[in-house]
């Protein structure tokens, strides 16, 4: 099996369940997570949500990250319908943690591909790029630039 086809194989599960969401359901439920994780504000009562993530409790294994939620986001665009008809929904919180482990997964595949002692300071770039934008607050000094 070829890398390419190695990581269609793992993107394909991910593709398949995201097909079956509506678009503007799952942004909502997305822009709900990152409003939360972001500025600390709540949920939407038609969002189901694990408790601990609501009490601080150990979720560094489980919980969202914002760079998450921006790939997840650009997946959602590419693969959902504009009108559906399934019963998932990512405000099910089942639902999105079973997305999020599909997407974590892809990511995991690439890795494990492409990444070897050759090119590791290639993908902590790239693991940079990705994370430290979400790691500083939004300011107007970022507004400024547009």
């Amino acid at each position: 099996m070829t890398k390419t086809q190695n990581i269609y194989n793992a993107y394909k599960p991910l593709r398949n369940n995201l097909r079956k969401l509506c678009l503007d359901e799952s942004l909502f439920v997305i822009w709900s997570y990152t409003q939360y994780l972001q500025f600390g504000k709540e949920f939407s009562k038609t969002i189901e949500v694990n408790p601990a993530l609501l009490h601080k409790k150990d979720t560094k294994s489980w919980r969202p990250n914002e760079w998450e939620l921006e790939l997840l986001v650009k997946e959602v665009i590419i693969n959902s319908q504009e009108i559906c008809s399934s019963s998932l929904s990512l405000r099910k919180w089942n639902h999105f943690y079973k997305v999020l482990g599909k997407l974590r997964y892809v990511r995991d595949e690439v890795a494990k591909t492409y990444i070897d002692k050759k090119n590791v300071v290639t993908e902590l770039y790239r693991i940079a790029h990705r994370q430290f934008p979400w790691q500083s607050r939004a300011d107007f000094k970022f507004l400024f630039r547009y």
